[in-house]
């Protein structure tokens, strides 16, 4: 499926009075930058980038 059907069948279940909160997950090459970039462009919104991050529980630094 190309990025813009996912974000027209993404589109149809949220209701107008509410601004989504996008979270991409997947493994590596698998699409996510350009999909962000669409949804972005689609809401007017922001990417921020996570890429290559964990957070570990009780880890203190």
């Amino acid at each position: 499926m190309n990025p813009e059907d996912l974000i027209s069948s993404f589109l149809k279940n949220i209701p107008k009075d509410k601004i989504p909160l996008i979270i991409l997950l997947g493994p590596t090459a698998s699409g996510k930058t350009g999909l962000s970039v669409e949804l972005a462009k689609k809401f007017n919104g922001e990417i921020i980038s996570a890429d290559s991050r964990q957070i570990y529980k009780e880890m203190d630094i």
